[in-house]
């Protein structure tokens, strides 16, 4: 079983993917390249995947992280893929991803 700290592990990991892979590219670029796109969004799902199973005490330390919301977005992903857009994944996973390197 993984623990706290390989979690947050993932999530650093995922974090700078997402960074890399939207270097350069545009809104536009979104819209248009369905494998950005996928990219983006599997990496939103593993950093909502393991923010879920971070330990609550780790949650509670870390109080000011909108965990609540990065886990709500694994869920909409999971679970109301047919209803995303290029637009909401760009929009989301570039604050997401300023928020948790800055911790």
């Amino acid at each position: 079983m993984r623990d706290d700290r390989q979690r947050l592990t993932d999530i650093l990991e995922a974090a700078k993917l997402l960074q890399i892979f939207q270097a350069g590219r545009t809104r536009d670029d979104l819209s248009k390249d369905l494998l950005l796109r996928s990219a983006l969004l599997h990496q939103l799902f593993v950093i909502g995947e393991a923010a879920t199973r971070l330990s609550q005490t780790l949650k509670d330390k870390y109080a000011a992280i909108p965990w609540r919301a990065i886990c709500g977005f694994r869920n909409f992903i999971a679970h109301e893929y047919f209803s995303l857009d290029s637009d909401s994944s760009g929009r989301r996973s570039r604050p997401m991803c300023h928020h948790l390197r800055l911790r």
